[in-house]
C-alpha cells in the first residue's frame, strides 16, 4: 500500500510539471485560440487517471483480503491465517502481526463478497 501511495504522489507531481510546460508553452509561443483548451483539459486530466489507478488498487485488494478471509498481512497482503502461532512476524515481508489486529483492520471484508 506504501509504494501504491507513493506512486499516486508521483504521477500527481509529474501530471502538475506537465501542466506548468504546457501553460509555458502557451503562454511563451501564443498558441491560435484553437489550442487553448489543452492545459485546461491537462489540468484535471490527472484525476480520472488517479481515480482509476486507484478504483483498480482497490478491486485488487479487496478480492485478495477476501480471499484470505480477512487475514492477510497489512502491510504485504499475504495470507497470515494459516501460521501456526496468533502473533508473530509475517513471512513475505517480515514485519509484525497479531491476528486479532489483522481481523480489526480488515473487519468487514474478511468474508463479505460484493
Amino acid at each position: 500500500m506504501r509504494r501504491f501511495w507513493l506512486s499516486f504522489a508521483l504521477l500527481s507531481v509529474a501530471f502538475y510539471a506537465l501542466i506548468l510546460v504546457g501553460a509555458y508553452y502557451v503562454a511563451l509561443f501564443g498558441l491560435r485560440a484553437t489550442w487553448s483548451w489543452i492545459p485546461g483539459v491537462l489540468t484535471f486530466a490527472w484525476i480520472f487517471v488517479a481515480q482509476a489507478v486507484y478504483v483498480g488498487k482497490f478491486i485488487k485488494v479487496k478480492r485478495i483480503v477476501t480471499a484470505a478471509r480477512g487475514l492477510a498481512c497489512p502491510y504485504c497482503l499475504y495470507d497470515v491465517g494459516h501460521q501456526e502461532t496468533p502473533v508473530g512476524n509475517c513471512p513475505e515481508c517480515g514485519e509484525p502481526y497479531s491476528l486479532d489486529e489483522v481481523r480489526r483492520i480488515w473487519g468487514p471484508w474478511s468474508t463479505s463478497g460484493w
